[in-house]
C-alpha cells in the first residue's frame, strides 16, 4: 500500500495482491514509523454497503483508516489498472482508491 497526502487529496494505491487481500475481507495495515511513535495507515473494507462507490477517511490520534466496502473494492478490482481509479470528494478533499499501475511490490498484510 502506498499513502499519497496533500493539501487537498488522499490518494490510497494497493497492488493486485492487495486487492485480493480486501475482497477477502481482510483489513490492510501498515505501520510507519515517525520518530519514536508509530503511524497506523489502514484500509478496511468491512463497512456496511449503501452506495457505489463508498470511501470515509478517519482520522485518529495516531492513524489514518480508509473506511469502504466489498462492493467498491470488488467494483475497484473490475475497473483493473486505470489511474482514475475510484473517488470521493469529502469536506473538499478528494479521496482516491486505486490499483498501482506499475504492479506488484512487496507489501504487509496484517489482519
Amino acid at each position: 500500500m502506498n499513502v499519497k497526502m496533500s493539501e487537498d487529496a488522499v490518494i490510497f494505491k494497493i497492488t493486485e495482491d492487495e486487492t485480493k487481500t480486501l475482497l477477502s475481507g481482510v483489513v490492510l495495515k501498515s505501520d510507519v514509523r515517525v520518530g519514536s511513535d508509530y503511524f497506523t495507515i489502514a484500509i478496511d473494507p468491512t463497512m456496511e454497503s449503501r452506495t457505489l462507490p463508498e470511501l470515509q477517511l478517519i482520522l485518529h490520534e495516531n492513524s489514518l483508516v480508509l473506511k469502504t466496502t466489498l462492493k467498491t473494492v470488488q467494483a475497484l478490482s473490475d475497473l483493473g489498472k486505470i489511474r482514475e481509479g475510484i473517488s470521493v470528494s469529502m469536506n473538499d478533499m478528494k479521496i482516491v482508491l486505486q490499483i498501482d499501475v506499475r504492479g506488484n511490490r512487496n507489501q504487509k498484510k496484517f489482519e
